[in-house]
């Protein structure tokens, strides 16, 4: 699947050029006539949406892409929000005035609740965000989204794996194939299977660093060489909460003229680092840190003592190490 140009992404800040990106970019056969004839609206009361919710509508409507071919199983429909915020209750609350069910006009079109693909725009289209329910049941059914914020450099997943699968079909008579392409947009399996490929890479080559230059036992380094990547999946989760000094490339940036004694490493960690970043600075990184790695990490953590190491049978055991090699 083609890689697509994070520089068109960015230049989607409105209804008319989210429009162009789908047109020029997906290759959604969107006619060529005013935005505003290209929808319909929905209203708070035909889906049944009152109170709070209602007034976090834009305008107090949501608006559905006309159908661009015969039996089109998807709905696609735009959320506008007056505020900064996606309210996941509220497309909750969109999500059941859409679906077939009881005391409702039978009159308005229905969907099946996992052939909805919602495109939420915050006030000013700050952040678009891309949704859907997947599930068995409407009650039951799991958001799933994905998204960007105006001037986030961090575009490279969304531009490799998201919204590729958003193409139109070449085969749109393919009702099956359609909906199970794009559910697929939605998928972290693969980007899953990406993260562990680059981590397992790069922790085979801290290892063999660290057994060549500190001659240390493999036990030993396989463990200093995962807490590492640890470590810096956590900092590299604090930057991108803009908890490193506000920058939000404060790695990338300081890496490079740091020093094993710089600022920026946690006194708490000091050792470690200085045992184990000492070789590769001065060999100029023999094995250069693969910073895309840590872009994968969308998670968060509960406190700094779960990231210290715990020993196992005479071997250092890294906290994620034993999660994710725990017999299920």
């Amino acid at each position: 699947m083609a890689r697509l140009d994070p520089e068109r992404l960015r230049g989607v800040h409105s209804f008319p050029s989210l429009l162009e990106y789908l047109t020029d970019v997906l290759d959604w056969p969107i006619d060529e006539c005013e935005p505003d004839d290209l929808t319909f609206e929905w209203d708070a009361d035909s889906l049944r949406v009152e109170g709070p919710q209602a007034e976090a509508l834009s305008h107090g409507h949501v608006r559905q892409l006309r159908s661009m071919t015969s039996n089109q199983p998807w709905g696609i429909f735009l959320v506008e929000f007056n505020d900064d915020r996606v309210h996941r209750g509220l497309l909750r609350e969109i999500l059941r005035g859409l679906v077939a069910r009881q005391r409702r006009d039978p009159n308005l079109p229905a969907w099946q609740h996992d052939n909805l693909l919602f495109i939420c725009a915050t006030q000013d289209y700050n952040r678009l965000t891309f949704a859907h329910f997947r599930g068995e049941k409407t009650q039951k059914a799991r958001l799933a989204t994905f998204g960007w914020q105006q001037g986030s450099p961090y575009l490279r997943t969304l531009c490799e794996f998201n919204l590729p699968a958003l193409r139109w079909p070449s085969d749109p008579a393919d009702s099956t194939g359609w909906l199970k392409a794009w559910a697929a947009a939605f998928d972290k399996e693969p980007l899953t299977r990406e993260f562990f490929k680059r981590f397992d890479k790069m922790l085979e080559a801290i290892k063999a660093d660290l057994e060549e230059y500190q001659s240390l036992h493999p036990a030993a380094a396989y463990s200093r060489a995962q807490l590492l990547l640890e470590r810096l999946l956590f900092l590299y989760f604090l930057q991108n909460r803009g908890w490193l000094n506000r920058q939000r490339d404060y790695l990338l940036k300081n890496f490079p003229s740091s020093t094993v004694t710089g600022p920026w490493i946690a006194a708490t960690t000091a050792s470690f680092w200085r045992g184990s970043f000492g070789p590769w600075r001065q060999r100029q990184a023999a094995t250069p840190i693969d910073w895309r790695v840590s872009r994968f990490s969308t998670g968060g953590c509960s406190t700094m003592t779960s990231l210290l190491p715990r020993p196992c049978g005479g071997r250092i055991i890294p906290p994620f190490a034993s999660a994710t090699r725990r017999s299920p």
